[in-house]
């Protein structure tokens, strides 16, 4: 495994989140603990990939109180515009069913390859997708090798983040080091 930097395993506020993945060619497996807050505005961007461009997201919420979670974008021409909430439903990513719990402790695991988008939460898959294979060539799967991840500024907590192999079981890291209650 390359080098994975993590600004803080511990308990950190969502905008303060940095992740840092190097070395990935098949894959990865990003999961932490998410305390999130309502939202004043939805949609809302928790996680953006940053790439050449500027930004675009990595994980988002709907008006739904739902999870999307996006592909990595190498290029401008795919990264869809986070301003416009419209178009994000014409790119590829993996949307849940189900509400996303608010103000409690939930676990998040995300499975990013340049074949398929998995999202776990509490252990459990609640969204897959396939990618076309225009996000399987060589372009996407060079942009495995160095990605960065940032916070963005949404009222919530992260806790224990971790980059693992793609092979990674989520269920042996939601087992590990579960957070403390939050209390106001």
């Amino acid at each position: 495994m390359g080098e994975n930097v993590i600004k803080s395993e511990d308990y950190s506020l969502l905008k303060d989140l940095r992740v840092k993945i190097e070395g990935e060619e098949e894959g990865f497996t990003l999961c932490f603990w998410l305390y999130l807050l309502k939202p004043s505005t939805f949609p809302v961007i928790l996680l953006n990939q940053v790439v050449v461009a500027g930004s675009a997201p990595f994980l988002a919420l709907k008006d739904n109180n739902t999870l999307m979670l996006f592909p990595l974008f190498s290029s401008h021409k795919e990264v869809p515009d986070p301003r416009i909430s419209t178009p994000w439903n014409e790119f590829p990513h993996a949307s849940m069913e189900i509400e996303f719990p608010l103000q409690k402790w939930t676990h998040v695991g995300c499975k990013v390859s340049t074949e398929f988008l998995r999202l776990h939460i509490d252990r459990e898959i609640v969204a897959e997708q396939s990618l076309p294979s225009s996000f399987s060539k060589d372009d996407n799967s060079n942009c495995l090798k160095k990605i960065n991840f940032s916070g963005n500024d949404v009222r919530g907590y992260v806790h224990n983040t971790k980059v693992l192999p793609l092979i990674f079981s989520v269920k042996d890291h939601y087992a590990k080091d579960p957070p403390l209650q939050v209390s106001y």
